[in-house]
């Protein structure tokens, strides 16, 4: 942007400074907001200040022990049930799949049905030849023009906000903005009608109230909702992606993942649920590893809102924009050692078997200080549902010839062994080619 200092500031203490100790001089700032609150509204992940504060304070009420085994936890069950009818397709006619495609159509659906109890069925829509639900359709087209403004933030603030103003673009806003409000006005007309209005955390959200005794508007209500979905569905279904991507080429890891969960779970009717998904101790290290390779949101930036002074750091000026990439911190040997750029699990675990705990500016990707991630517990647990799910079950392979032929990243240096595909341009870290699998039943 014409006019703007930008600082970088990819180091461990220098980002706890920004986001923990000196957090009140650092804000989202109207830039952000003005780029996606036709979106997000007023939700939790565009707001600074005390209306931040208050949605945080609202939304944190759901992840309590009680909502993750009655409501989060069955959501994901189901539409985990649907995904792994998939692959079991794909097995049976030995056809390629799509996997982080498959993989976003697993979290929206997962997510969506948490929070609305709406089945959307996207998933066996393909195998049936049923046409993708409109919400589906529209959730797609505006995840990829909120990636394009923010990529082109001075060239679409300076056409006058032409990508947002796009017939095509208001007509999806609307969809997604028509399907919550229906679902909100219909529960509020018939409150004690409906039988599940508090089995899903929309429910729970109409539910609450401050300390004056004030209910959430409708429009907060859309705002908190759109938001869940908005913000879980990308990230996780990209760490998945990754994930998956690296068991490929790691069949020893896969071993050790599969030892680990014939040794916690007694039969294959037994599930990942809140109450033993941390037990998963190297599993959860493969899906930290893939995570810490491939962050979820690999950059970010926060506007000084007045003078400060980094420690063994730069000064800054109110209006300074401080950018950070998670990404590089993980490639960085200073920070994570001379083997960073590779894949390696074990780096997780301690001598005594139990998962290491980095610290959260070390470990960076679920963000950190006061604004650490909210559904962080959630996105693991689904992650750790699904990979011990697809793991115990099938044997993956790449299509023939994808591996060889995808475009990958360049190299950080000339002796690094990193090969990535590259990634697509975007708020989040999606593929920039769909992944294409075989899927087989698991041989042992």
């Amino acid at each position: 942007m014409p006019g703007l200092r930008l600082i970088e500031i990819t180091r461990p203490d220098w980002i706890e400074h920004v986001q923990k100790t000196n957090f009140q001089n650092y804000v989202k700032g109207s830039l952000f907001q003005e780029v996606m609150s036709d979106v997000f509204g007023q939700g939790i992940f565009v707001t600074d200040g005390a209306a931040w504060k208050t949605t945080r304070q609202t939304t944190a009420r759901i992840f309590n022990t009680n909502n993750f085994n009655n409501i989060i936890t069955p959501a994901v069950h189901k539409t985990l049930d649907s995904f792994m009818e998939v692959l079991n397709f794909h097995s049976e006619t030995q056809t390629a799949v799509e996997m982080d495609s498959l993989l976003h159509q697993f979290t929206l659906e997962s997510f969506v049905k948490m929070t609305f109890s709406q089945d959307m069925c996207s998933l066996k829509a393909g195998l049936s030849g049923q046409k993708t639900e409109p919400f589906a359709e529209a959730f797609d087209y505006v995840q990829k023009q909120l990636d394009l403004r923010f990529i082109m933030t001075a060239i679409w603030l300076r056409l006058g906000r032409f990508v947002g103003s796009r017939p095509k673009m208001i007509a999806a806003r609307r969809t997604l903005e028509n399907y919550a409000y229906e679902l909100i006005d219909s529960r509020a007309a018939n409150p004690n009608k409906d039988t599940q209005v508090y089995q899903d955390l929309l429910g729970l959200f109409m539910s609450f109230t401050d300390e004056k005794g004030l209910s959430l508007s409708r429009s907060e209500l859309k705002d908190s909702a759109l938001n869940l979905i908005i913000a879980g569905r990308d990230t996780t279904a990209q760490a998945l992606s990754w994930t998956f991507f690296h068991l490929i080429r790691n069949p020893d890891v896969v071993a050790k993942m599969r030892a680990e969960i014939d040794q916690l779970m007694a039969s294959n009717d037994e599930l990942v649920d809140y109450l033993n998904y941390k037990q998963f101790t190297y599993n959860l290290a493969v899906f930290y590893e893939a995570l810490r390779l491939h962050p979820s949101v690999p950059k970010n930036a926060k506007f000084a809102v007045d003078h400060d002074k980094i420690p063994n750091g730069p000064l800054v000026q109110p209006g300074d924009c401080l950018r950070w990439s998670d990404w590089q911190m993980a490639r960085d040997p200073s920070i994570w050692g001379p083997d960073c750029t590779e894949f390696k699990p074990s780096r997780w675990i301690d001598d005594s078997g139990n998962l290491k705990q980095f610290g959260q500016w070390k470990f960076h990707a679920f963000n950190g200080g006061p604004r650490v991630c909210i559904g962080m517990h959630l996105g693991t647990l689904e992650a750790i549902a699904c990979l011990v799910q697809v793991v115990r079950t099938f044997d993956l392979e790449y299509e023939p010839g994808w591996y060889e032929k995808v475009p990958m990243i360049r190299k950080i240096s000339p002796d690094s062994t990193e090969q990535t595909p590259r990634y697509a341009a975007s708020l989040t870290l999606p593929m920039a080619n769909h992944m294409r699998i075989l899927v087989h039943k698991r041989k042992s």
